[in-house]
């Protein structure tokens, strides 16, 4: 499995207070970590920290989609108490641990003249995922050109009937997102299409006995998500279990059809 397939997600959205993104193109991986403190300060226990930086990388090149550099970090959170046992204690209660530090992946804005979150590597508050090999670090820090969208027409789109194998393996690739809560996780589908090898999906996740999936205060309470068909099985390739920004234009960075969001092309993300 490549790098690519294990950046999982885009990072929690940030609360409503004014941040700073840093400006400085050789800007210190502390100061790129103030973005990823900034976002998650909603979701910790008690607090962020310091943090143990395992690994700091970063590439600059011709820009592509306005992207110039990347920058990918490994650390530990610690607790108050200068340990990572204590963090994991605190916020990371039933996750299944793996690897030494959480992994971030940062993008320079040719656009904006400055750094902004891109992907984690699994969790972005828990070591979650093994750590990257370098040749998967350097394939991170490799800026590509989206894949190409398989040509279809708006007929070939279509909805899994209720029932189906195909309708359910789909939820249940989502259901995955839910980590230990996904067998007590039903959807209500809002929005199911599927073409090419791709899907495109809205859902209302609801706990068994009807209560409603919470999120992050401000956060739309619906799981948007694109999935792809990867050796016989649906895969989530972006997307997440709580919207806050709009997610249908990551289709293109996936190479998914257009088709599937009501588009004859992709005109949201600059090329």
């Amino acid at each position: 499995m490549t790098a690519r397939c294990l950046v999982a997600g885009l990072l929690a959205t940030a609360p409503a207070h004014a941040f700073e993104f840093p400006r400085d193109r050789e800007a210190s991986a502390e100061q790129l970590l103030d973005i990823w403190r900034y976002q998650q300060s909603n979701l910790v226990k008690d607090g962020i920290g310091p943090v143990r930086i395992l690994d700091f990388q970063r590439r600059f090149f011709p820009p592509i989609r306005s992207v110039g550099g990347l920058a990918y970090i490994r650390f530990q959170p610690l607790a108050a108490s200068g340990d990572m046992s204590g963090w994991n204690t605190a916020n990371c209660a039933g996750e299944n641990l793996a690897g030494s530090g959480v992994q971030l992946v940062f993008y320079w804005s040719e656009d904006e003249r400055r750094w902004l979150n891109q992907t984690s590597v699994g969790s972005t508050l828990c070591a979650t995922e093994r750590d990257l090999s370098q040749a998967q670090i350097d394939e991170v820090l490799r800026a590509e050109d989206y894949p190409k969208p398989p040509r279809i027409a708006a007929r070939d789109v279509r909805t899994p009937p209720q029932g189906s194998p195909e309708r359910k393996a789909i939820l249940d690739a989502a259901r995955v997102l839910f980590g230990k809560d996904a067998p007590h996780i039903v959807f209500e589908v809002v929005t199911l299409k599927v073409a090419a090898g791709f899907a495109w999906a809205v859902l209302m996740p609801r706990y068994r006995n009807g209560k409603r999936v919470g999120c992050i205060e401000g956060d739309d309470l619906q799981t948007e998500l694109w999935l792809k068909q990867e050796a016989g099985h649906w895969v989530v390739r972006s997307g997440r279990a709580c919207t806050g920004d709009p997610v249908a234009p990551s289709g293109e960075t996936i190479g998914a059809p257009p088709e599937l969001v009501g588009q004859r092309s992709w005109p949201w993300l600059t090329r």
